[in-house]
């Protein structure tokens, strides 16, 4: 399983990924493919192996970011207690992606606490990378040409 090293699955026990790996399914992508559109039911987590997905946020997508490392991971909704999608995932070039089932994830996670509190806790992270460097960008978007540091 290609995920074992990457990000959010970064350093987890064997056992764990071993089972990670057996609900895990390897898909290819080509380019303009959609792996979910905002409002669809969130039912699955995918990892980026390989290639580069725009992530539109909203309904009207006026937000957008592309995820291009290996281990970034999409559709985070369906793993945070969400029932649908809150962005579109798309395909830029062809991709390379393992797809996990939600609750086959929390089911592991269910019956091994220790792992789902880091895979939690990394993810907790994450976001918290991403809100710095979206403040980040305000200043850019008013014409602002520094930042103010220690932000």
């Amino acid at each position: 399983m290609l995920i074992q090293d990457r990000n959010l699955f970064e350093g987890m026990s064997p056992e764990f990924m071993r089972r990670v790996a057996q609900c895990s399914i390897g898909e290819s992508r080509s380019t303009g493919d959609l792996l979910f559109r905002y409002g669809d039911p969130a039912h699955h987590l995918y990892v980026l192996v390989e290639g580069r997905i725009r992530l539109s946020f909203g309904q009207a997508g006026y937000m957008s970011f592309v995820i291009s490392n290996s281990g970034d991971a999409v559709g985070l909704s369906s793993i945070l207690g969400r029932e649908v999608y809150h962005a579109s995932a798309e395909c830029l070039v062809p991709c390379r992606l393992q797809k996990i089932d939600k609750e086959d994830l929390m089911r592991i996670f269910a019956e091994d606490p220790m792992s789902g509190l880091q895979f939690f806790r990394r993810l907790a992270n994450l976001f918290g990378q991403q809100l710095v460097d979206t403040y980040r960008l305000i200043p850019a978007a008013h014409g602002e040409k520094h930042a103010a540091p220690g932000g």
